[in-house]
């Protein structure tokens, strides 16, 4: 029931409450002020009975309480909390679209290459952001697409922006080889080995090269002259280190099929879908389809379906189970970039820190890795 408080103001005040009571009005609560004033909390239903009692006392209704106070400050305030709560719908909303989508290379072509596969998998401006699984598959799927172009591909949510980071793909048999030549070194590193075939090898290992420096030279000399200019040949194995940064969530859903399904049919217009007599829907499903009837003119289908029904697990981490999760995902993530004949030597965590119920990681590695590039000897130098 809806409860308020009044105050009675006047004289005998006593005999008015006495009167009150032999009516059968619940007296809740009674807080005497003064000889004058009294302030009483009854029924709201009770306040016409009391003000039908004849007297000269002034009656005034002070404060409402439960569930009235309720109702009276919701109609007070309704039109600002709605506003409050479209504001934190609407930034919500904000938060969640992507406003920039950047690709970090140098090669034109593999840039747009990215962006196309980006905008395919609905990674563009003003589209909501996928899920972090999704944003696994995608990557996976890009580098599987383009396996053959792209070594190394990583997607970093930073704010409303994704950057995209890549490495293209060098395919040893495809480097080029000139009739004289040197062979260089085509990454910063410390040299590992040196093995020559042909040439004269001018660095050796331990010592630090830069991209483009001659490991291996063509050029024979005698003395202060040139005796000979050959095609050099040989293999660099360098150390070569690389920087990788992830964002890892604290909190991971994982969708297992539980066995059960069932088969039902379904009208499809557009994106549009209704199920025919589906009572009982599974929470989460799994659906594959075969069309029955499709009208070419109208983008109509009736579809046969099986729902497969999918039980949501979560995975909560904390900080020290999401750091080592992040850790190991960065390490499986690296050894898929790598060739036969490349090795991680080493890594360590740099840094972390968490925010927004993710972890942000950075690792740090020691990659051993084939170095070996060749560049062409001009003999117009000569």
């Amino acid at each position: 029931k809806n409860i308020i408080i009044i105050k009675i103001i006047g004289k005998n005040i006593d005999r008015f409450l006495t009167i009150i009571y032999k009516q059968k009005i619940d007296l809740l609560e009674v807080k005497r002020k003064n000889r004058r004033e009294v302030l009483i909390k009854i029924y709201e239903e009770d306040l016409v009975k009391i003000k039908k009692i004849k007297t000269a006392n002034e009656i005034n209704v002070v404060e409402s309480c439960g569930k009235l106070k309720l109702n009276q400050m919701w109609n007070k305030n309704k039109y600002f909390l709605f506003s409050l709560l479209f504001g934190y719908l609407f930034l919500l909303f904000l938060s969640n679209l992507i406003f920039e989508v950047e690709v970090i290379h140098d090669n034109k072509a593999i840039k747009k290459i990215i962006y196309e596969e980006l905008a395919n998998h609905n990674i563009k401006k003003l589209r909501l952001k996928p899920r972090y699984e999704k944003i696994e598959k995608i990557e996976n799927n890009i580098l599987e697409k383009h396996k053959n172009k792209i070594e190394w591909l990583e997607i970093i949510e930073v704010g409303t922006k994704y950057i995209i980071r890549v490495e293209d793909r060098r395919i040893i048999d495809q480097k080029e080889e000139y009739i004289y030549q040197d062979i260089i070194a085509t990454k910063d590193a410390i040299i590992i080995s040196v093995e020559a075939e042909t040439g004269i090898i001018q660095r050796q290992k331990n010592d630090y090269v830069k991209k483009g420096d001659v490991v291996i030279s063509g050029t024979i000399m005698h003395g202060e002259k040139i005796k000979d200019i050959i095609k050099a040949s040989g293999k660099i194995m360098g150390e070569v280190w690389y920087n990788i940064k992830v964002e890892f969530p604290m909190i991971r859903s994982e969708k297992k099929e539980t066995g059960i399904f069932k088969e039902l049919f379904s009208f499809k217009f557009l994106k549009l879908r209704i199920p025919f007599i589906d009572f009982k829907p599974y929470k989460h499903k799994r659906i594959e389809e075969k069309i029955i009837v499709y009208n070419r003119l109208i983008p109509f289908y009736l579809v046969k379906e099986k729902h497969f029904e999918v039980e949501l697990i979560e995975y909560i981490y904390n900080e020290a189970e999401a750091i080592k999760q992040a850790e190991d995902y960065i390490y499986r993530k690296m050894q898929k970039t790598l060739k036969e004949e490349n090795s991680i030597i080493s890594s360590k965590i740099l840094k972390y820190y968490q925010k927004d119920k993710k972890i942000n990681l950075e690792m740090f590695f020691k990659v051993k890795e084939d170095i070996t590039g060749a560049k062409s000897i001009s003999l117009i130098e000569y």
